[in-house]
């Protein structure tokens, strides 16, 4: 891409006037671990140069929009910054007032009930859906995105084995009910596998974290249909069957 602009004045207050470099690199180093390698960045006038090696365009896309959604920086440089190709086509957009992520999913795709897709595509970058701010830059999925299975699984699902057991799925979130009394909710994330547990929004494998687990649960995706929900527990390997009742 070369050198992509971003609003100056808006972002995070990561800068606190010691060396600017090391603050985004750590930042970075924190939020992405492994998945950048030989990671180096430099910082000149408000312009932050990122260069190393990363595991996909994901990743290198959101790295340079929490390089660039930063308070005094007005643009990132990644013309050293690779990744390997990806199926997937993407945009940046900047965040205008008034809009939130159902707006947004709404021009893009026709139906603001799939703004789960842009939420998925900038995890790092985005920490709660309704905290987006005018001036900040997304990343909106322009292809196969949009049949990414968390759209696939929105809605309130009943169990085909026992009636009593409904699960709902609003955006990334994972809500269970037995006999119309909630149990627990928890967050999904679309993972590589069950062991590694590396974000994959196109995997078919997910984990729901619940606060009072010590242990995720960990799912692999059979199929997700207009009126049915099929996915396995692992690593007990039981398929769980639902149909959709709203």
């Amino acid at each position: 891409m070369g050198l992509i602009p971003f609003i100056m004045k808006c972002g995070t207050d990561l800068l606190k006037g010691g060396d600017e470099a090391e603050e985004v690199q750590e930042m970075l180093k924190e939020e992405f671990g492994g998945r950048i390698s030989d990671l180096k960045v430099e910082f000149d006038g408000g312009v932050v140069t990122l260069a190393g090696n990363c595991d996909s365009q994901a990743t290198r896309e959101k790295a340079i929009l929490l390089a660039g959604n930063i308070n005094g920086v007005e643009k990132v440089n990644d013309e050293n910054f690779s990744s390997p190709p990806d199926e997937v086509s993407t945009e940046f957009y900047v965040i205008q007032k008034g809009d939130s992520l159902s707006k947004i999913a709404e021009h893009y795709y026709g139906d603001p009930k799939k703004y789960p897709i842009i939420f998925e595509a900038n995890r790092e970058v985005i920490k709660d859906a309704d905290l987006i701010y005018p001036g900040q830059t997304v990343r909106i999925p322009t292809s196969s995105g949009e049949t990414r299975n968390i759209i696939k699984m929105q809605g309130r699902w009943q169990s085909k084995d026992d009636a009593s057991y409904v699960i709902e799925i609003k955006g990334d979130q994972f809500i269970h009910w037995h006999n119309n009394e909630k149990e627990g909710t928890g967050t999904i994330t679309f993972v590589n596998n069950c062991e590694e547990h590396a974000d994959d929004p196109e995997s078919k494998y997910f984990m729901v974290v619940e606060e009072s687990d010590a242990d995720p649960n960990c799912y692999y995706l059979i199929r997700a249909e207009e009126a049915v929900l099929e996915f396995s527990s692992l690593p007990r390997g039981n398929t769980l069957s639902f149909t959709k009742v709203e």
